[in-house]
């Protein structure tokens, strides 16, 4: 069992995702492999700027605009280079219609409430995720995308938790029962008993990949960066 994490800054455009998704593709042929994904580079710092734009009374919807350049962009370039993404383009969908309508109620609000933010700011790692898990399908590896319910939060903070390692294992071990020799997970956030996202903080996804591999205990975590 290997544990692969991607930060955002590998996935910055079109040849990060096929890159990584190669250096995945090569260790799977070898071992089960779980892969952890960060947002886009950028995508996170525009959700917090919607966030703070929409309290404050602000064009929040210039600010969706611009995390919709960046996905759809991405998602674009995708399927003109022959890779079919249903996961990605039925979620980013779903997700700006969303982001607008938790932004509008912040914005009447005047605040966002910790529920809410997170919703918000695990957007990213939604899409990249669901990216991943498209682009290794279309290149004819198995693998399986899951949802953070895998990672069970470890208090009731929405901003700021932890992973219940002894309550993710055997979630996990089940997420990676199958056919499918990768496991495609977001990074960032896991999901609660009502499903829904709570935060792991900064470097949350780096953290969520050393949870994952200390709940399986895989034989190593590698975080991957965009450096020589």
């Amino acid at each position: 069992m290997l544990v692969q994490k991607f930060g955002g800054s590998s996935l910055a455009d079109i040849d990060g995702f096929i890159a990584g998704a190669k250096i995945i593709s090569n260790a799977a042929h070898d071992e089960q492999v779980v892969v952890v994904l960060s947002a886009m580079y950028g995508v996170t710092d525009l959700l917090e700027s919607a966030k703070k734009t929409a309290i404050e009374g602000g064009d929040f919807k210039a600010v969706l605009e611009s995390i919709n350049e960046k996905e759809q962009g991405i998602l674009d370039e995708m399927q003109a280079a022959g890779f079919g993404c249903p996961l990605a383009g039925d979620f980013l969908q779903v997700q700006l219609e969303r982001l607008e309508t938790r932004l509008a109620g912040v914005a009447l609000l005047e605040q966002c409430p910790p529920e809410v933010e997170a919703e918000l700011l695990s957007t990213g790692e939604g899409f990249t995720s669901r990216l991943m898990c498209d682009l290794l399908r279309a290149q004819g590896h198995a693998a399986r995308w899951s949802e953070t319910d895998v990672l069970p939060p470890a208090n009731d903070s929405y901003t700021d938790s932890l992973v219940d390692i002894e309550a993710a294992a055997p979630l996990l071990r089940q997420a990676m029962d199958g056919d499918h020799s990768i496991l495609v997970l977001p990074g960032f956030y896991g999901c609660n008993d009502k499903g829904k996202p709570q935060l792991m903080g900064r470097n949350g996804s780096d953290y969520c990949a050393a949870c994952v591999a200390a709940a399986l205990q895989a034989r190593s975590c590698e975080i991957w960066k965009d450096v020589d």
